[in-house]
């Protein structure tokens, strides 16, 4: 119902300067001249509808990927974290930490810690991890993903420059408390890495 006791000004947005006092008197008058106006106050609209092709520039909700992890402050804005493949950065109440993170090993076949342990009462959780051969050609290996001194993981990698793994866990894989993240592959290759993970408390 309307506030009798309260009045409000609507700004003329053409001339900018106009003003409108709605009150008791004139509110029905008001709604109905916006009511039969072809304007759209406060609506935004695109050409096309839901499960239609794109025929123009439709606006649509996206994000960012960002090669190295953003630092938000209280109070800032702050665009939908992707990774590397435009899919959803998912948070479960951690941070980031220092991913995402990428880099290379010249001989993989000595195991090496590519994220380190985060600090008590707090495990690693992986959202994405890219591995793949670097030389070409290269050895043929599998390369093992350690939670701490356990394989949680191993996954192939060819002889080919480039062939490997991309993973994107829709359910993040976690890793135990304070645990380190490594790679270790079978025989000497060459590999980079690409991971994102978050600190999440347990």
């Amino acid at each position: 119902m309307w506030p009798y006791t309260q009045q409000c000004a609507i700004v003329d947005g053409a001339a900018g300067s106009d003003l409108l006092t709605i009150n008791s008197s004139n509110q029905a008058l008001v709604l109905a001249e916006l009511a039969a106006s072809t304007v759209l106050i406060g609506h935004v609209d695109g050409p096309d509808a839901e499960n239609a092709a794109i025929t123009g520039n439709p606006l649509l909700g996206g994000g960012r990927y960002d090669s190295t992890a953003r630092a938000l402050n209280n109070g800032d804005v702050g665009a939908i974290a992707l990774n590397p493949y435009g899919a959803q950065l998912t948070n479960l109440g951690g941070d980031p930490g220092a991913t995402p993170a990428t880099n290379t090993i010249a001989d993989a076949s000595a195991k090496t810690t590519i994220v380190a342990a985060p600090g008590a009462s707090i495990a690693l959780a992986v959202t994405t991890l890219s591995i793949w051969q670097t030389a070409s050609p290269g050895a043929e290996a599998t390369v093992s993903v350690y939670d701490g001194l356990t394989v949680i993981a191993e996954f192939p990698v060819g002889t080919e420059f480039g062939s490997g793994v991309d993973k994107d866990y829709t359910v993040p894989l976690m890793l135990s408390a304070n645990s380190l993240l490594a790679l270790q592959s079978d025989v000497a290759a060459a590999i980079a890495w690409n991971i994102q993970t978050l600190n999440v408390g347990v």
